[in-house]
């Protein structure tokens, strides 16, 4: 069963990922998850077969072969790319942002990370305390943000940081590049999410030129959830897929065997036997795809 909205080139594309897919990324990304390392040169390549997109339906084709990878931290990586930070740049960058940024990114050049997660607040955006005091032509970031996927290799920062209090506190999102001083990242030990070079960064009094500003100053909070609420979409098209999740309950297994987290697994190996009568994966994955990138394609239209 294939979704109305997906047409003959983007089964081409599906068959043209999922070969990359099975022959290029699975068989590596054990060995990827043990040493804790996600070749740039894959992420080249992933971008040269056309997973690192904008575009709607791709994405939501991207999500539905990505399982077969059978890594939870590689998609983490790609879709950090594809449905939090490319979308961001694509609707909100400048001319000049998205020709120094958002091209490498879509090219494979660069990573990127996306900075919204706090010790005290996790992602409950309305509780950021990370802040950027605008002086003259420059914001003065301060705070700490944790478990950041891609902070340990990200290029590029997207920070989310308050940046007023007008009378309501007030979020903008500002571009930071990793190597600005006064910017500290400490990688992050992760359960079977290794590949995903998760991340703890400390902005000490770094300094971002006002042309960092991604979007309005002050509209942080709606691009920050905007951005959450489609990643989390496309996540939901992924982790339909009854392979990712055995395969992934089985790496944390073997890298923490304690009893407590096996209960976990066989909890979940119950609950899988449950679903296929109330939720048949295989053939409805497309028509739920198609059915999120239409959504999502709405949701670009309504707020451009």
């Amino acid at each position: 069963m294939t979704a109305a909205c997906f047409g003959p080139e983007h089964e081409v594309f599906r068959a043209t990922a999922r070969q990359f897919i099975v022959t290029e990324l699975q068989p590596r990304a054990e060995r990827w998850e043990r040493t804790g390392a996600f070749p740039r040169r894959v992420l080249a390549a992933c971008a040269q077969h056309g997973l690192l997109t904008t575009d709607a339906l791709r994405s939501a084709v991207v999500a539905e072969e990505m399982p077969r990878c059978e890594s939870a931290g590689l998609a983490l990586t790609v879709f950090v790319q594809t449905t939090l930070v490319a979308p961001l740049l694509d609707r909100l960058g400048t001319d000049d942002q998205k020709r120094q940024v958002l091209a490498p990114l879509l090219n494979g050049k660069t990573l990127a990370a996306m900075a919204v997660t706090e010790p005290g607040a996790g992602s409950d955006v309305g509780q950021l305390s990370c802040s950027a005091e605008e002086r003259r032509q420059t914001f003065v970031l301060n705070g700490v943000k944790t478990y950041i996927t891609n902070a340990a290799h990200a290029d590029v920062l997207v920070v989310g940081a308050l940046t007023g209090h007008t009378p309501m506190p007030e979020a903008s999102l500002l571009l930071v590049p990793a190597t600005t001083p006064g910017v500290r990242v400490e990688r992050l030990r992760t359960l079977g999410l290794e590949t995903s070079a998760m991340g703890r960064i400390t902005f000490k009094n770094a300094r971002v030129p006002r042309s960092g500003l991604l979007g309005e100053r002050g509209a942080g909070f709606s691009y920050i959830q905007d951005a959450l609420n489609r990643e989390r979409r496309f996540g939901g098209v992924t982790w339909r897929h009854p392979h990712h999740r055995e395969r992934h309950l089985q790496r944390q297994r073997r890298q923490d065997p304690r009893p407590g987290l096996l209960r976990v697994d066989l909890r979940q190996r119950q609950l899988r036997l449950q679903r296929p009568q109330l939720f048949p994966d295989e053939p409805r994955r497309p028509l739920v795809g198609g059915l999120v990138a239409a959504f999502d394609q709405h949701e670009h239209n309504r707020l451009t």
